[in-house]
């Protein structure tokens, strides 16, 4: 992963829906997240450390859509390890597993859907900027809806990923079950990749909530 805190300015950006900002991680943001992380919590809490300084995109009214917090590079990072060929995403945020993909002579292309249009003038343009090779392809859209634009016959792709939650439960991996089974069309071959943000603790916190 790249040092999103030497790529992003260190003036706030505001957007209608969304703010990014850089600040210090304190005690309370600690706690905020034990409280309210669920099984994110359980496995991330330990790596939390007072003191460090990070870069958070907040969402108005609903908190912090995602940060710079190893939660976010340890939590993604099969994403990258299997990402390959022709990459399709979905969920912007601050571009954090974009761009280890720009410089990677295994990925094709990167298209990327968002449905903010603030979320895509932030951080699309920074985007832009480091994109060397030409990779990126970045469309205002929403991800239950957008695999009807896209006809499998002419496009397929070979990873497929979805980071669109600022919460894992139940309802998330709800959706995560929808758009796999509405995008499996669109996996270029049986060996594709396909998955969604943190689909991996799927039984855990299943098994935990029977229990």
């Amino acid at each position: 992963f790249k040092d999103l805190l030497q790529i992003y300015p260190d003036t706030e950006m505001i957007s209608q829906n969304y703010r990014i900002y850089k600040r210090i991680q304190t005690q309370e943001d600690i706690d905020s997240f034990k409280k309210n992380g669920g099984v994110l919590a359980e496995k991330y809490l330990k790596h939390f450390v007072v003191g460090e300084e990070h870069v958070f995109l907040y969402k108005r009214g609903e908190g912090v859509m995602m940060s710079t917090h190893q939660t976010e590079t340890m939590s993604n990072q099969d994403f990258i390890n299997q990402a390959y060929g022709d990459v399709i995403i979905f969920g912007l945020g601050l571009g954090m597993i974009i761009f280890p993909l720009l410089d990677d002579k295994d990925i094709k292309s990167i298209t990327i859907v968002e449905h903010d249009s603030g979320v895509i003038d932030m951080v699309g343009k920074i985007i832009k900027e480091h994109d060397k090779g030409n990779k990126v392809t970045i469309i205002q859209g929403d991800a239950f809806q957008y695999h009807e634009k896209i006809n499998p016959m002419v496009r397929r792709f070979d990873t497929i990923y979805f980071d669109i939650w600022i919460k894992i439960n139940e309802e998330a991996f709800a959706e995560m079950e929808m758009l796999h089974e509405l995008y499996r069309k669109c996996m270029r071959s049986n060996v594709s990749y396909m998955s969604s943000w943190c689909y991996e603790l799927k039984d855990e916190y299943i098994n935990k909530d029977v229990t």
